[in-house]
């Protein structure tokens, strides 16, 4: 059996790798939640409640895990000292983590754990409560009802602290807030907005900030190809830009490219392929081409890996 450190390893690794195939990847998965849960009941350890709970937490209907005992096991990792835990549990319990029930939803507490990691200049928690009161002003609009301009104020504050400490989550969302404009203070403005996001790629460093990179990279392509706020039109850079946010992951661009294809392909931007040499003796390969009637079989539904 794995160390308990070298077990926690071990799971950062397997999600952060996006060659597995999803066969594998629950496979494996398995197999480290029987070691993190059998060397837990010899001691406690805050990796690995940061294991149990957050496979737990998206995929305890799997192993008959309660939403309740994922939350649980995410607090005791936080509790002893594990600050991943304390991020992933925060989300779970302001309502930004899909499937978990409404009795488990508790706001005050998501921004109690968030308020004091941020206490210790955690720049993960910083962004995070900036993310917590943009939330808030757009569930309380969407709901009728009248934001504050302190949270407003907030979600601007807490951005810029993260910024101050180098992370990619702070410079993303002041892109974002000078990209759409934000309550009375900040009026929209690209080329502000792009400052930040190139920012955001330049302080990039590895898979664990994909999301963010992808984000700019898409905002930063809508910028270059429509000329926004009197920046230079530069649609190659553009199609470059969406091309590696949909590579990352980005459904946004992924979406723009599936949508504009023809156009891209009139304009001449998408990329040609006379690099590639056709091996003509490919032809003489005996391939059977009938098309054989089979019966009809339920589609299984396709799932992705977390």
């Amino acid at each position: 059996m794995l160390e308990n450190h070298a077990l926690f390893e071990s799971y950062l690794a397997l999600i952060r790798d996006k060659t597995v195939t999803l066969e594998d990847f629950y496979s494996r998965q398995k197999e480290i939640l029987k070691q993190a849960l059998a060397a837990l009941k010899t001691a406690p350890h805050a990796d690995l409640d940061y294991v149990i709970g957050v496979i737990a937490l998206y995929d305890g209907d799997k192993y008959n895990i309660p939403m309740k005992n994922a939350l649980g096991h995410l607090n005791r990792g936080y509790k002893g000292g594990n600050s991943e835990a304390g991020l992933v549990l925060s989300d779970a319990l302001r309502g930004a983590t899909l499937g978990v029930p409404e009795e488990l939803i508790n706001k005050d507490k998501a921004l109690e754990i968030l308020e004091a990691m941020a206490s210790t200049k955690n720049p993960k928690a910083v962004y995070n409560l900036s993310n917590f009161y943009l939330d808030q002003i757009s569930y309380t609009i969407d709901g009728g009802g009248y934001a504050p301009e302190e949270w407003f104020d907030l979600v601007h504050k807490y951005a810029l602290e993260a910024a101050e400490s180098n992370y990619i989550g702070g410079y993303t969302m002041l892109g974002l807030l000078h990209y759409n404009g934000f309550g009375n203070k900040i009026a929209q403005n690209y080329k502000e907005s792009m400052i930040y996001y190139q920012k955001a790629l330049d302080v990039y460093i590895g898979p664990d900030d994909d999301g963010f990179k992808s984000d700019a990279q898409h905002n930063l392509g809508c910028i270059y190809y429509e000329g926004l706020g009197g920046v230079a039109r530069d649609r190659k850079k553009a199609l470059a830009l969406f091309n590696d946010a949909a590579d990352l992951g980005n459904q946004l661009s992924q979406s723009w490219l599936t949508e504009n294809a023809d156009l891209l392909a009139k304009e001449g931007l998408l990329e040609d392929h006379d690099d590639i040499v056709y091996d003509e003796s490919f032809d003489d390969l005996d391939l059977d081409l009938e098309v054989k009637a089979q019966a009809s079989e339920p589609q299984k539904s396709k799932q992705t890996k977390h």
